[in-house]
This record gives C-alpha cells, sequence and structure tokens, in this order.
C-alpha cells in the first residue's frame, strides 16, 4: 500500500526479491547477535567483510544477468555517476553496515530487525521531501499498518525479554 500508487497490484518478481531480502535480513541480524565470533570482533573490520561479501555475491549474480557487466557499466561512468556510487557505497552500504552491527550489539535481535523494518517508511519521506512525491490514501493506510506492526513487534519483543523467553 506504500509503494503502489493504484493500490494493490499483482505480486511480481520485484516483490518475490523484496520478501527474500527481509529473510536474508533476518537471518543476517540473528547470526550477528548470535555467533560468538561475531559479537567478540571489531566493528570496523567486519563491517569490511560484511562489504566485501556483498560486492562478490552481487558481482557473481549480475554476471548472470544477461545485460551489460557491472564493470562494463562502471567504464562508461562520468563523475557524476561516480560522486552517485560513492555516496550510495559509502552512506547506504557501508555505513548502513556498521549502524546495524553497533545496534545489534547494544539491543536485540528483534529490536533491530523492527527498526529496519521501517525502511520503507524513510524511504517515503525523503521520496516526498526530495523527489516531491506525494502519499495517497492508500499510501497513508500503508505507512500506518507499518507503524502499527512494528509497534505490536516491539510490544511483543519487550513481553517475550520480561518473561525470559
Amino acid at each position: 500500500l506504500l509503494t503502489q500508487n493504484g493500490g494493490l497490484s499483482r505480486p511480481g518478481a520485484g516483490d518475490l526479491l523484496m520478501l527474500l531480502a527481509a529473510l536474508a535480513r533476518t537471518l543476517h541480524v540473528l547470526a550477528m547477535a548470535r555467533l560468538k565470533g561475531i559479537r567478540g570482533a571489531a566493528a570496523l573490520p567486519l563491517t569490511t567483510v560484511q562489504l566485501t561479501t556483498a560486492v562478490v555475491v552481487f558481482a557473481i549474480l549480475s554476471a548472470g544477468g544477461g545485460g551489460a557487466t557491472p564493470w562494463a557499466t562502471a567504464a562508461g561512468f562520468g563523475a557524476r555517476e561516480w560522486a552517485g556510487l560513492v555516496f550510495l557505497s559509502v552512506f547506504c552500504t557501508l555505513f548502513a553496515f556498521f549502524v546495524q552491527m553497533w545496534a545489534v550489539r547494544r539491543t536485540s535481535p528483534s529490536r533491530v530487525s523492527l527498526l529496519l523494518g521501517t525502511e520503507p517508511l524513510w524511504a517515503a519521506a525523503v521520496g516526498i521531501s526530495l523527489g516531491g512525491e506525494r502519499l495517497g490514501v492508500l499510501g497513508v493506510a500503508g505507512a500506518v499498518l507499518v507503524l502499527a506492526g512494528t509497534a505490536w513487534g516491539r510490544r511483543s519483543a519487550d513481553r517475550g525479554a520480561r518473561s525470559g523467553a
């Protein structure tokens, strides 16, 4: 509802990819919180390993896509494209991995996952403020559902923590 201008539509390949990404993020947060070797590691080297792994995995996946390789695309970049790539790499990937690592060490995996679940709201806020997008009634309903789900999940996590579960 939040991202569909015309309301609900038939799920497509992108929707499946988003569900897989949510599953991967959940497994990633749980692994970071539960594995003793990760919990004791310094944040910067671990973030470097995470980023390197992401680059290798996505380079391999993109090689089978049938289109231009990432390297061929990057060869045609001008200053504006490189600035955008550096911004996305540093602030949206490296910084995000680092903050996620920091947060998992200071709170529970369920809290981190719930907070990460509000990403669509932040994306909508940026789209509205910087991109001039408009949020219709269905978009507002989607935002309310995200907030309600996050609040419900936090209450459930807090109850579970208090009961020792």
